[in-house]
């Protein structure tokens, strides 16, 4: 779905002397939400309400009487009534009831949409067929409690009743919902819970690995973490042990394929192979466990109390001086130091809030 900011789209709409005669025929409550020449529509806000306009005869299509609207195809837009959403087509006719209480893309086939407390899906192909006078219920006939989304493979998470399954990219249920946990899968495996004992299973539903260990991390690069006893190490689809359970704690990889490792009462950084990338010589809390995935080349850790940042070659980016990250937006990170928060970049620098001076005791 194409999108735009604010600033450009009215500037290319402004550009278009009939579409900027036309907002200013209608009074300065109209404004300009979305313009894509490709569609020759665009959905107008006028008095707090969203109005369908055919840009080339300005004319309205649909009147101003939506909540709120968004172009989803060039065929329909998402439209939203009395705090419920639907599907219209660019000609003004309803494909949907509005009775949804949410809708979301779930993949270029399908949309997610919950209605009376229960997740199903509309068929995006049957949603076009009928802009061009084909008739068709696009929505789904399975009804779930909960669907979780794949963004990197054609098989998604279904939940019905506390039970885990999968279905493919067209909504087909390929595994029933039968197993008591699971996670997406990562090329031909996923890991699957039967009471408290976690296996493998292949798109087929085969069992590869028996159902033995206490708890197992999804699949990456075939690869999973994996608990036994009390101890994590990795495994493969093979189930052949690829770092022995040797580790206390052991998180799954990241996009730099290093994963944090407890041994003893320190923590440290290994990759796939088992090598050590960053020494134990570190404190961590899993609190911060996503800060894993938000930062790119480096991790944060903590040394004598406080949060600073090792990067993959055991350089030391950001001094351990912070005693809290709050969060991370790009590249800027606000932290906590003396009560005081701070913003800073990625290689520590000072944005905003900045200490007239800064203790580096620490660092080392």
């Amino acid at each position: 779905m194409q999108r735009l900011t604010f600033f450009v789209l009215l500037l290319s709409f402004a550009l278009n002397g009939s579409a900027q005669n036309f907002l200013k025929d209608n009074n300065n409550t109209s404004n300009f939400q979305f313009d894509n020449h490709q569609y020759k529509v665009t959905w107008i806000i006028k008095n707090g309400k969203y109005g369908l306009l055919d840009t080339k005869n300005r004319k309205f299509i649909v009147p101003p009487t939506y909540e709120y609207a968004e172009i989803y195809d060039e065929n329909y837009s998402l439209i939203k009534q009395d705090g419920f959403y639907g599907f219209i087509n660019h000609t003004g006719h309803l494909l949907t009831g509005i009775d949804y209480k949410s809708a979301k893309y779930h993949n270029e086939k399908l949309i997610l949409v919950e209605k009376d407390g229960k997740y199903t899906f509309l068929s995006k192909t049957i949603l076009t067929s009928q802009n061009i006078n084909f008739t068709g219920n696009p929505e789904l006939s399975e009804e779930y409690d909960m669907v979780i989304s794949s963004y990197t493979d054609e098989f998604s998470i279904v939940i019905l009743g506390a039970k885990y399954g999968y279905i493919n990219d067209i909504g087909e249920e390929i595994i029933p919902p039968m197993y008591d946990d699971a996670t997406l899968f990562d090329g031909q495996f996923a890991a699957v819970k039967i009471g408290s004992k976690w296996g493998a299973v292949d798109k087929s539903n085969g069992k590869v690995i028996d159902f033995q260990y206490a708890n197992m991390k999804p699949f990456n690069s075939e690869k999973c973490v994996a608990k036994k006893g009390s101890k994590w190490g990795i495994i493969d689809g093979n189930n052949k042990i690829i770092i022995p359970f040797k580790y206390k704690y052991l998180s799954n990889f990241n996009s730099d394929s290093v994963a944090i490792a407890k041994k003893g009462k320190s923590w440290g950084v290994i990759n796939m192979a088992g090598k050590i990338i960053i020494d134990f010589n570190y404190k961590f809390d899993l609190n911060y466990l996503s800060l894993m995935q938000l930062t790119d080349g480096y991790l944060w850790l903590q040394k004598n109390g406080f949060w600073g940042t090792v990067d993959l070659k055991n350089n030391v980016i950001i001094p351990f001086i912070y005693d809290e990250i709050q969060s991370i937006d790009g590249n800027k990170i606000t932290v906590v130091k003396d009560n005081r928060n701070i913003i800073i970049d990625e290689f520590g620098n000072c944005i905003k809030n900045c200490p007239r001076s800064v203790n580096l005791e620490n660092q080392h």
